[in-house]
């Protein structure tokens, strides 16, 4: 079973480290940030609002742009927004916000 939050505990790290290692080599900007997940086939993913459904797929494509340095808060809107996508691939009909 795959609860958003628990989702969004994996999620955040990854990308606050990717973000630290950009800031490290100077970056600065927008940055497109593209991440396959894979290994998730047959898992359930679960929300008590929004239902529980099988992620059927062995790898599932999430996108989103990011400031770097981020602005505040939009670390935690990109890792929302990669969570509702994770949700979608599902079959989860996601018209919530599933981080409350």
């Amino acid at each position: 079973m795959l609860r958003p939050e628990q989702v969004a505990a994996e999620l955040k790290p990854l990308l606050k480290g990717v973000l630290t290692t950009l800031e490290k080599l100077e970056g600065r900007g927008r940055v497109a940030c593209d991440l396959l997940v894979r290994g998730f086939s047959d898992a359930h993913f679960t929300h008590q609002r929004a239902g529980s459904e099988v992620l059927e797929t062995q790898l599932v494509h999430i996108s989103g742009e990011i400031t770097v340095p981020p602005e505040d808060g939009e670390i935690d809107a990109l890792t929302h927004r990669w969570v509702n996508e994770l949700a979608r691939a599902a079959g989860l009909q996601v018209w919530q916000d599933l981080a409350n």
